[in-house]
Parts: C-alpha cells; structure tokens; sequence
C-alpha cells in the first residue's frame, strides 16, 4: 500500500481504516503515487488541489463508495 510506503499511515492504522481516512489520505499533497511529477506531464490536478480551491469557496468534497 503506497500510503504505508509513503509514511502516511502505519501497518496497524490501515487495517482499521474508514472511508474519511481514505479520503483524507488521498486529498494530501503526498498521496500522489506518480514516481515522477513534472510540470508539463498532462495528468490533470491532484484532489489536494481541488480540495484546497473547494475549501477557498466555503464549499466541501463529498465522496462515496459503491460497492459492485
């Protein structure tokens, strides 16, 4: 798991995770799994980004999950 590789969570944290801690996870700046980032790549905005400009609008980021 990258957040595990990364130090954002440990071992232990992930296995009680809840879908807030998911997407508190991927809306860091350090989430991202790309091994390299470059201005030009072409891959879109990161959701900490989006976050950030939904949080400077008094607005929020609303997820869910649907299980198939």
């Amino acid at each position: 798991m990258k957040a595990i590789e990364k130090g954002l969570i440990t071992p232990e944290e992930a296995k009680r995770l809840t879908w807030d801690n998911i997407v508190k996870i991927l809306t860091t700046p350090e989430s991202s799994t790309k091994e390299i980032s470059i201005n030009i790549s072409g891959r879109g905005i990161e959701l900490d980004v989006v976050k950030k400009y939904l949080d400077e609008l008094g607005d929020k980021l609303e997820t869910y999950s649907k299980k198939k």
